[in-house]
């Protein structure tokens, strides 16, 4: 049924991958799909004065994400699975709304977490792939 499963996750927070690999796993099993697993770096707001960092900083974030992303994969995923590994930067749920798209993702399964106030008045990422995906999206809470 589906071709292409997208799983996006926050590598500092395993609650955001726990309960959510095991099922895309199910789903890419009974469906034959490919199975894209992405973490997206925020951007940092470079125009800070007091904050001096090294040249090149966000581009040692994008590597330590990758990295991290290939160890969760080796650990969480079973081997016999192919995955596409996707680190992005920027913004949350526009970069996974870019994935949706440049991955042709007739499936999303991500977590999120019970309300609070601040989702209330600017959104959870969760909500907004919801309201704006092209594709199917799963939500495990």
């Amino acid at each position: 049924m589906f071709r292409n499963i997208l799983v996006p996750i926050d590598l500092h927070h395993e609650n955001t991958w726990r309960e959510v690999l095991p099922l895309a796993v199910e789903q890419v099993r009974s469906s034959g799909a490919k199975l894209h697993i992405m973490t997206a770096v925020p951007v940092l707001d470079l125009a800070l004065p007091a904050v001096h960092l090294p040249k090149d900083y966000d581009k040692h974030l994008l590597e330590h994400a990758r990295q991290g992303l290939t160890t969760l994969v080796n650990e969480q995923v079973p081997d016999d699975l192919a995955v596409n590994l996707i680190v992005k930067e920027g913004v949350p749920y526009r970069e996974i709304l870019h994935a949706i798209e440049d991955n042709h993702v007739d499936l999303v399964i991500m977590a999120s977490h019970t309300p609070e106030i601040k989702d209330y008045l600017v959104g959870s990422n969760a909500a907004r792939v919801v309201l704006h995906a092209n594709c199917s999206v799963m939500v495990v809470r």
